[in-house]
């Protein structure tokens, strides 16, 4: 309530500023509250009433950075409004627009869709924006179109709330007149300008702090440097729990990673406290994307109430009171990562105006512990004022694209707050122009640029929508792209601490994967979950799909579709052909092509390229131990291979392909966790068949090894529209022999043409290679027997085995006219209470299905079995294919536990053909459980009296 009494002190300071300026920034207020209160005020000012000259008042336009804090301020604002049809918000681009209402709360992404549209933003009078102390990169985008814009429209106000940040460097750019703002080459430039009338000129710009109260809190320093600021931040606690008076303590860690550590390093040392007679605690984590609701909900209560977070956000809209803030000093940044296209996270010294914002979240008296020295804190070159904003060091790809569709051919006449980098530009413009955004003289190409612009995806996955619509395959590209745009949200991956749950979920994901990778097996579980939803409506539930995002999904491709349609592109399907897509997919995302590193080891030191390649995986390393092939492999991007900053890359845990791990692959973007670099949206290649005139992509990496720079001219020329590849002359020019050294490439394109001359010693030298690269060929083929065993077991289910099916599947039309009915039996030797989830499924021949069981241990005493299971009739084993079961393995279950025990299975179309079954429509699934022979491990009785001794302890946390 301080700061809404504060903005209603300044109630008519606010209004008269803003009447009288085109610019107002307001500072010392949160941005919640003055995104909830300013619009307020200008609507019972009057600024939404209508008038004489303007039949249709414009609105007010809040804009924010986070959807939570959008839809947060909007129900705020209307409850003071009292009208809620009044206020209205925009979160999503599939959501229209309510025109009735006077005020819009809508997210700066969708502020700037509006400015696609409606390049002066003549429905709306008034522009809030909030979250200017975090310099975003959409928020340095709209700062500068709206100085353009004030440039043509004279009476729309601007209103800029601060809560820190530098202020005066904002005021200045718009106190100063644009180079070029007599030059506005937006569409819609030549609209006639309003008369004035009476009206008299606004002034440029103002500026309103509003001072608050003196703070009471004290601020404390550490006398000298601290070594881990974990181990700091848990001491610090601890010791305000046991040396201060009760009062909840915020704790400030750079990252979610972070904040998982100090909460497990904090429940470890509860136990001590407790002891000690320390009063009960509360340990709650917070994440920005968490409700209200859920904080109440996991909020127990306690005497003193403990969180953690990252930013200072994340605390906002809680409603416990502070009294102790520990701030670490450091906060987390995302830096563009060029060669390997995606983010780079580090820590780094939070700013001053960071922690004073951090600390100023404590109301009344209490204490700030900053986990560092005075004078580091006071030293500039240690610790800035004010955070560097993300114009210069994010990739500006998207942006360029962005203000060129606008109209602005000559991008460097464009005036930002900050200029961005010069190496950043030019990396975008090189990125558009070998996508075919924009041609040679800089200016977009319609429709792809335009269309590439208005898509909120990254330039390939933006471009792969585009190029679709040219290969006919766009309503599959259309289901994909929908479909990571929900990724994150369409599988039920829930805690991933817990084994059953990570069974399930590896159980329902390999009934959905296809051999080609992440962008073919989402569009698997788009078809296949609406399909099947209408016929059962367990089976989202049964197969780990969310239904929500699914339905999410479905209203993202209505949107791209209308967007497709508005540019009059076709919308065709390609049915089976999968060669289609995959070209489609290559030929948009051929810049981030990767490869094991190890194949690009044997390519660069191996004069036999051609023969190199037919060896697909290793099956020993140099040292000659076996790989082991569920280990994650690192790859390296073709791109980046004469580049020094060229970095390992693994494959994403959560993608279909973890466990295939192919030699080479496509990839959308990279992700940096915990200092490595996983690819996701990945995609499996065949090099080979991406060829043009008789040069491989393989060859191209033989180039780029030899720093020739080859690969980015035979990609430029390759991959681009309207382009065609000049002779491989110009590509390739004839180095210079030397005596002393021999172009690599060069010589595989000469050593066939010239004939052998045969002499005696080389060939006794060749006959002694022959011979030990053959006995080195049997010591590997020692090592391959075991993997190859395994895989003629996948394939045809010997031994119990389950098969693996990676295919790219379509959902029937329509079922056959036989269906058939398995029933699930079950028994158990064992005092187990061994039961399926459900009795009986309905299923197609050609179909998967999953169904689940449960076994819980009834004794006191841990047990070991094993199951086997039987299909009744017995014909019809043969064409019952199990793709994953717990059959024919141990499981172990503690006293008392119950287990969730997955199986997966595929009904071979082939049963319809044989005449032994032709009356048969019902299937008897049985499973039986045995006790096994093996013995429980001598350890467990130690984890067991642990385990009992940690139970006895209570301490009460907040998920």
């Amino acid at each position: 309530m301080v700061m809404a009494n504060l903005l209603l002190d300044h109630r008519e300071e606010i209004v008269a500023a803003i009447e009288n300026h085109t610019l107002v920034a307001i500072s010392g207020c949160y941005d919640s509250y003055a995104a909830s209160y300013i619009p307020f005020f200008l609507y019972k000012a009057g600024f939404t009433s209508s008038s004489s000259c303007n039949k249709s008042p414009p609105r007010i336009a809040v804009a924010q950075s986070q959807t939570n804090d959008v839809l947060s301020t909007a129900n705020s604002c209307s409850l003071l409004v009292g009208d809620p049809s009044k206020v209205s918000y925009h979160v999503e681009s599939i959501k229209p627009v309510n025109s009735t209402s006077d005020i819009l709360y809508l997210t700066e992404d969708c502020l700037l869709k509006c400015v696609l549209a409606d390049p002066l933003l003549s429905d709306y009078g008034v522009i809030v924006l909030t979250n200017l102390e975090e310099r975003l990169l959409t928020t340095e985008v709209i700062l500068a179109l709206l100085k353009r814009i004030t440039s043509k429209r004279s009476r729309l106000r601007v209103v800029l709330c601060f809560d820190g940040g530098h202020v005066d460097e904002i005021l200045a750019f718009f106190r100063y007149s644009s180079k070029d703002s007599t030059q506005f080459e937006a569409e819609g430039n030549d609209a006639p300008k309003p008369q004035l009338g009476n009206l008299r000129p606004l002034g440029k710009t103002c500026h309103v702090n509003l001072r608050p109260q003196e703070k009471l809190y004290d601020v404390l320093y550490l006398s000298a440097p601290c070594a881990n600021y974990l181990n700091a931040s848990v001491s610090t606690v601890w010791n305000i729990c046991k040396n201060e008076p009760l009062g909840n303590i915020l704790v400030f860690v750079p990252s979610n990673v972070e904040v998982e550590m100090l909460q497990t390093n904090l429940m470890e040392s509860a136990k001590l406290f407790r002891d000690q007679g320390t009063s009960s605690l509360s340990i709650v984590p917070l994440y920005a994307n968490e409700t209200i609701d859920n904080h109440r909900k996991n909020h127990h209560h306690a005497a003193r109430t403990i969180y953690i977070c990252c930013d200072f956000k994340d605390y906002r809209s809680k409603l416990d009171t502070i009294t102790y803030v520990v701030d670490c000093g450091f906060s987390r940044r995302n830096i563009a990562d060029y060669v390997h296209t995606g983010f780079v996270e580090c820590n780094v010294h939070a700013t001053r105006d960071e922690m004073r914002q951090r600390s100023n979240i404590i109301r009344g008296k209490g204490k700030c512990f900053r986990l560092l020295t005075e004078s580091d804190f006071n030293d500039n070159t240690l610790v800035m004022e004010y955070p560097i904003s993300e114009i210069k060091s994010n990739d500006l790809t998207s942006t360029i694209l962005f203000i060129k569709s606008l109209g602005v051919n000559v991008f460097s006449q464009f005036e930002f707050v900050v200029q961005p980098p010069i190496a950043a530009i030019e990396h975008a413009l090189t990125i558009l122009f070998l996508l075919g955004a924009i041609d040679n003289s800089g200016e977009v190409v319609y429709p792809c640029g335009n269309v590439m612009a208005e898509l909120p995806f990254t330039p390939m996955l933006s471009n792969f929508l585009y190029r679709s619509t040219e290969l006919g395959c766009s309503e599959e590209a259309l289901t994909i792209c929908a479909m990571l745009d929900m990724q994150d949200m369409v599988l039920k991956r829930g805690n991933t601490n817990s084994l059953h749950q990570t069974e399930r979920l590896q159980a329902a994901m390999l009934g959905f994967a296809a051999m080609e990778g992440d962008l073919l097996s989402y569009f698997n579980v788009y078809q296949l979950a609406r399909y099947y939803r209408d016929e059962d409506s367990k089976w989202l539930g049964r197969h780990m799909v969310n239904a929500s995002a699914i339905r999410a999904a479905e209203k993202k491709r209505a949107h791209l579709a209308a967007i497709l349609k508005k540019h009059q592109l076709p919308q065709e399907s390609c049915g089976d052909n999968v060669a289609v897509l995959m070209e489609t997919i290559f030929k948009s995302f051929f810049l981030n092509v990767a490869c094991k590193e190890h194949l690009v080891k044997t390519i660069i030191t191996s004069r036999q390229l051609d023969v190199e390649l037919s060896v697909k995986t290793r099956v020993v390393d140099d040292e000659g131990n076996a790989i082991l092939t569920n280990e994650l492999q690192p790859y390296l991007m073709v791109s980046s291979l004469d580049a020094t900053k060229s970095r390992r890359l693994y494959i994403h845990p959560a993608s279909f392909l973890a466990n295939e791990q192919p030699d080479w692959v496509v990839f959308n973007e990279s992700l940096d966790i915990n200092g490595e670099l996983y690819m996701r949206d990945v995609t499996a290649i065949q090099p080979e068949t991406y060829t043009y005139k008789g040069l491989r992509l393989t060859s191209c990496i033989y180039c780029a090894s030899s720093k020739n720079n080859v690969l980015t001219t035979f990609f430029l020329y390759r991959f681009t529209s309207g382009r065609n590849l000049p002779p491989t002359s110009q590509i390739f020019k004839q180095p210079e022999r030397h005596e002393e050294s021999e172009d690599k490439f060069m010589y595989l394109q000469s050593r066939f043409a010239q004939e052998p001359s045969a002499q005696p010693l080389k060939e006794a030298d060749s006959i002694g290679t022959t011979l030990f690269g053959l006995f080195i060929a049997l010591f590997g083929i020692t090592f391959a027997c075991v993997p190859l065993y395994e895989f003629f077991c996948q394939q045809s289910g010997y031994m119990g085995t389950t098969k693996k099916v990676k295919t790219y599947k379509m959902p029937p039309e329509k079922r056959g006219e036989r269906i058939f009915e398995i029933d699930f039996v079950t028994h158990s030797h064992l005092k187990w209470d061994f039961k399926p989830a459900q009795r009986n499924v309905v299923i197609g021949a050609g179909e998967t299905t999953l169904a689940f069981y449960t076994a819980k241990n009834l004794t006191d005493e841990p047990v070991i079995g094993v199951a086997a299971y039987h299909v009744i009739p017995d014909e019809a084993g043969g064409y019952f294919n199990k793709i994953q079961c717990f059959c024919f393995e141990e499981q172990m279950l503690h006293p008392g536990e119950e287990v969730d025990l997955p199986v997966l299975f595929f009904l071979d179309p082939d049963i319809l053909k044989d005449k032994r079954l032709f009356d048969v429509d019902k299937i008897t699934l049985t499973y039986t459980f045995f006790e096994a022979n093996s013995e429980i491990p001598p350890e467990y009785t130690t984890l067991l009296s642990r385990h009992q001794q940690n139970d006895s302890y209570e301490v009460k946390i907040g998920d």
